[in-house]
């Protein structure tokens, strides 16, 4: 059972956000980017971007964690942008896993184990208050990594979660909160 997550959230400005999601991501909502000629061409703007957020009421925020409880309470809140049974969120019968699900999947993957110190420390995440759903969509691997840290008792670094939140989140999101 995905449980509710009540750390101790910071304002975080909503470009800060967008950048880190765009920096992360290469490829953010509608804030898609294309490729012309080996140019990468922005099709939405950071402005049409802050301007969405502010009609359609999402805000952003940041929390720091800096401990097992903390990482295990958020980690409990999680779904992620990964299906069961390799599906695409395509199909209609599509269910996203849940951190701690697919961290388990992976525990034993070399692919989800960590090689060393993480380069970044920030995950961004989306929740939707109406729904009470978070989705991580960057950092998935740092995430399933630390998830499995905890369990194993190993020694983590602080995390720092970017959020955005509302009740429109999927309206940003849309392909990623579909399945709820």
């Amino acid at each position: 059972m995905v449980k509710t997550f009540t750390g101790r959230w910071n304002p975080l400005l909503e470009k800060t956000y967008i950048d880190e999601t765009r920096k992360a991501t290469q490829v953010i909502w509608l804030g898609r980017i294309a490729v012309l000629n080996q140019y990468v061409v922005r099709l939405v703007t950071d402005n049409d971007l802050l301007c969405l957020f502010k009609i359609i009421g999402l805000c952003t925020r940041q929390c720091s964690i800096d401990s097992y409880d903390q990482w295990n309470h958020f980690a409990d809140s999680c779904y992620l942008v990964r299906y069961k049974n390799d599906k695409q969120w395509q199909r209609e019968d599509a269910e996203n896993y849940t951190l701690k699900e697919f961290a388990s999947d992976k525990q034993n993957d070399p692919e989800f184990t960590r090689q060393g110190e993480f380069t970044g420390n920030i995950i961004i995440s989306a929740y939707d208050t109406q729904r009470d759903k978070r989705v991580i969509i960057d950092g998935i691997h740092r995430a399933t990594i630390l998830t499995n840290e905890c369990e194993k008792q190993l020694r983590i670094p602080n995390a720092t979660i970017y959020e955005c939140y509302g009740d429109k989140v999927d309206r940003i999101f849309s392909c990623d909160f579909c399945h709820f």
